[in-house]
């Protein structure tokens, strides 16, 4: 799928979505802890209240990345139901990242709730019993060396790597190639409260969230990580330096 295409089809979702009743459910809230180096209190992106800086310098660095999905949280349709949660889809047949609405299904076992994404029109399975995929949780930023106050999931086939499963488009572009493991397949980005392993329930993704997957994605080689490139760490800041315009 070229990026007119994809263009087309992300404006048909967005349509579709939008003629679903509104449902009144606030977005989760972002960490107000820099992206890029977790300084705290850091201020807010202003277009998109999804991603926090300390510094314009820390902004810098993230805004290549962090504007190819910016503009996107300002326009998403309303939340389609209140099981619904924000993901962030990077397709395997696609240069660009989407966020998108999830339905979360509420499941039963030995007599705890958990949810259960209905990832199915992604991954192209049946993903009812979650048969096939696999997700790496995620509680810190290795290559930065910060933990989370939350859980960030990737998901994906669990047999990518050998099933015929296309290398992922979307990754190779975010990255221009530079990354040590074979992502195949479509990959899904969602986001748990806490980081105490438990039953799964759901909440919103958000832009910083992007930054750190994308992080692992770019560094993870299999049985470690390889260190961010110089241009992509924070120095330290001038006398100067300024706070990030609100």
């Amino acid at each position: 799928m070229d990026v007119e295409a994809y263009s087309a089809w992300y404006r048909g979702y967005v349509e579709a979505q939008a003629q679903a009743p509104p449902v009144e459910r606030t977005r989760t809230p972002p960490s107000q802890h820099c992206v890029i180096c977790n300084a705290y209190p850091a201020l807010l992106c202003s277009t998109c209240l999804s991603a926090a800086y300390c510094t314009t310098r820390c902004q810098h660095i993230d805004r290549p990345l962090h504007k190819l999905i910016c503009k996107s949280y300002t326009l998403l349709p309303p939340r389609p139901s209140p099981s619904h949660r924000l993901a962030i889809h990077l397709p395997d047949d696609s240069t660009c990242p989407l966020p998108l609405w999830i339905n979360c299904i509420t499941k039963t076992y030995d007599g705890q709730e958990y949810e259960l994404p209905d990832v199915s029109a992604i991954f192209h399975q049946d993903t009812a019993t979650a048969q096939g995929l696999d997700a790496k949780s995620l509680r810190e930023n290795v290559p930065r060396k910060y933990k989370l106050d939350h859980t960030i999931d990737l998901q994906f086939r669990d047999t990518f790597l050998f099933d015929g499963s296309r290398q992922n488009t979307c990754v190779k572009t975010l990255l221009d190639g530079n990354y040590h493991f074979d992502w195949r397949g479509p990959l899904v980005v969602m986001s748990l409260p806490g980081v105490v392993v438990g039953p799964a329930r759901y909440q919103d993704v958000t832009a910083a969230d992007f930054r750190v997957i994308i992080d692992y994605l770019k560094c993870y080689y299999g049985y470690g990580f390889a260190a961010l490139p110089a241009s992509l760490l924070p120095t330290a800041p001038k006398p100067t330096e300024s706070k990030p315009p609100e």
